[in-house]
């Protein structure tokens, strides 16, 4: 199982290296064998917040 912190530095590392050269962000979960839906579920439920006005 990942941890939050687990799967916030795997975005980074996203970020920092795959993203400038245009990766997709599934692909780079196949390439470091990350499975897509639990990356996208952390991603909604911890960046995805509804701020009350």
């Amino acid at each position: 199982m990942y941890s939050s912190e687990d799967l916030e530095r795997f975005y980074f590392q996203y970020q920092t290296e795959a993203l400038p050269h245009g990766e997709s962000l599934q692909s780079f979960c196949v390439k470091n064998k990350v499975p897509y839906n639990i990356f996208q579920k952390w991603y909604r439920d911890t960046r995805k917040k509804v701020v009350e006005v």
